[in-house]
């Protein structure tokens, strides 16, 4: 019919939310589409100078795509939290990794930033429980961005990746082991 515009189901590059846009948005944008102009600032800010991940996070998430070839692991992800990162997404062992700086717990640029970094880490923390996520933190202070602290960090990591069983192993591998989900590990008490 004339004059009806079909809508397209597209998802928002910043944050993977699920819109509908007309196919004339579309085209008119470069394909590129966005949930709102913030998101579209968030994304453009990271793509720039603004917001870039530290050299150990870079580091650990490259050595665990070495390590772990057929596994997906996400860095940077922003889709599951809506828009909230995630250091490291691995979906398939429903488990997070997210690397802490000083900021995250020195008043490096004032307390009320720091009273707002660690209520957005509770609430991360609190949302990935909800979701069944595991979280695992791992703490990298100012002396420890040695090639020595990362390979430390990478090596836990890793046998943390391991120790979890994939969340798609069929409901009769899980009882064999003898539970009905992924076992508890002494590194999320």
């Amino acid at each position: 019919m004339p004059g009806v515009h079909r809508l397209v189901p597209v998802r928002c590059c910043g944050c993977g939310a699920k819109l509908r846009r007309r196919r004339s948005e579309i085209d008119r944008y470069g394909g590129k589409q966005f949930c709102s102009h913030r998101c579209h600032m968030r994304t453009k800010n990271r793509a720039g100078k603004m917001s870039r991940p530290s050299a150990p996070e870079l580091a650990i998430y490259n050595g665990l795509r070495a390590r772990f070839l057929r596994l997906r692991i996400i860095h940077d992800d922003r889709a599951l939290l809506d828009g909230r990162e995630i250091d490291i997404h691995i979906p398939a062992r429903r488990l997070a990794i997210e690397i802490h700086g000083p900021i995250h717990w020195l008043p490096l640029f004032g307390e009320q930033k720091l009273k707002q970094m660690r209520s957005r880490d509770r609430f991360k923390a609190a949302a990935l429980r909800k979701l069944g996520y595991r979280l695992r933190v791992f703490k990298i202070r100012r002396n420890e961005w040695s090639p020595t602290a990362i390979r430390r960090i990478l090596a836990a990591a890793t046998a943390l990746i391991e120790d979890t069983p994939s969340s798609r192993a069929a409901p009769s591998a899980r009882r064999a082991r003898g539970g009905a989900g992924p076992r508890p590990s002494r590194h999320f008490r």
